[in-house]
């Protein structure tokens, strides 16, 4: 298992392997719920949207996969990454999806449209990327052993690091 994750309303958790799938449990009685099969590669990174209705999952197929709960069908795959993707994410609204992958960029994409709204160049591989609480602010963690803040408002490309001298 590569990652796993609660929904926000602490009822499901969704996991990412290495067997190529998305499995949604539920928390109680701890029963699988679903399989999500659609990925040519491991999943590393699962992420639920803020209103439990979908999950996303990145993979070393380099592509990200959009899944409806509800129905547990397939929605959309977001290609552009030329490398595996390592870590996904969910804006707080819901309208934006990060990822990360190692061909050392961020990429940020319009989740109704699919849309790439905006490619972010990182000095190293992207390990993890998340959205603060209101969605202006997106961190990274990278191979490079620094922590990048990145300003996520319409025209601002700000970039802060934090440097792990360690």
């Amino acid at each position: 298992m590569n990652s796993i994750c609660f929904s926000f309303d602490g009822s499901r958790i969704a996991s990412g392997s290495n067997d190529k799938t998305v499995k949604l449990f539920n928390v109680s009685p701890g029963k699988l719920l679903q399989t999500f099969k659609g990925h040519l590669d491991n999943v590393n990174s699962v992420c639920f949207s803020g209103d439990c209705s979908k999950i996303v999952s990145g993979s070393n197929d380099k592509t990200i996969n959009l899944w409806d709960i509800s129905t547990g069908k397939w929605l959309k795959t977001f290609e552009g990454h030329l490398k595996f993707v390592k870590s996904v994410c969910f804006s707080p609204d819901g309208i934006i999806l990060a990822s990360g992958s190692y061909d050392c960029t961020i990429k940020l994409w319009d989740v109704s449209t699919g849309k790439l709204l905006k490619t972010l160049e990182n000095s190293d591989a992207t390990e993890s990327v998340s959205f603060s609480e209101n969605g202006a602010i997106l961190v990274s963690g990278d191979l490079d052993k620094n922590v990048k803040i990145w300003s996520c408002l319409a025209n601002e490309n700000d970039e802060s690091k934090i440097e792990d001298n360690e």
